[in-house]
């Protein structure tokens, strides 16, 4: 099971994190979608033990591709805003599902900028998460790659 340094730069609780990780990971394995299908964005609060979903954003990867750092800004912003005005939970973890391999790339750190912004810098926690596992940006932590279940 997926878990995370409990350093200051994750910031999340390793039971939480374990169990988001996992469910995460594991709908990205079961996906009915090709590798290349939509990318998302989700908001996630959590405690000690749990996550739950805030809010949720997505698109076709062509579309992702020509947003711009004032879209991706506005895109987190929405997902932010019941936070932000003080009717959610202060506690969360922006999630970016994507296709490839679980390694920090440019367009990763962009959404990161994005959330950092918005986030203030406090707290940011952010994780990309793929079919083959995780990364933390920044700090590039990868969770252990995950093989496909088949079905027997």
């Amino acid at each position: 099971m997926p878990s995370l340094p409990s350093g200051p730069s994750v910031g999340i609780p390793p039971a939480a994190a374990s169990r988001l990780l996992d469910a995460l990971v594991e709908r990205w394995v079961r996906r009915a979608t090709p590798p290349d299908g939509e990318p998302r964005l989700s908001l996630w609060s959590y405690d000690a033990g749990h996550a739950s979903l805030v809010g949720r954003w997505s698109s076709s990867p062509r579309v992702v591709q020509r947003l711009d750092a004032w879209m991706r800004a506005d895109v987190v912003d929405r997902l932010v805003a019941p936070v932000a005005a003080g009717t959610g939970p202060r506690d969360r973890v922006l999630v970016w599902e994507r296709a490839g391999r679980p390694e920090v790339r440019g367009a990763d750190l962009a959404w990161y900028a994005a959330w950092r912004t918005c986030a203030h810098g406090d707290g940011a926690v952010f994780l990309v998460v793929t079919r083959a596992g995780w990364v933390s940006v920044p700090d590039a932590t990868v969770g252990p790659r995950r093989s496909r279940r088949t079905a027997r």
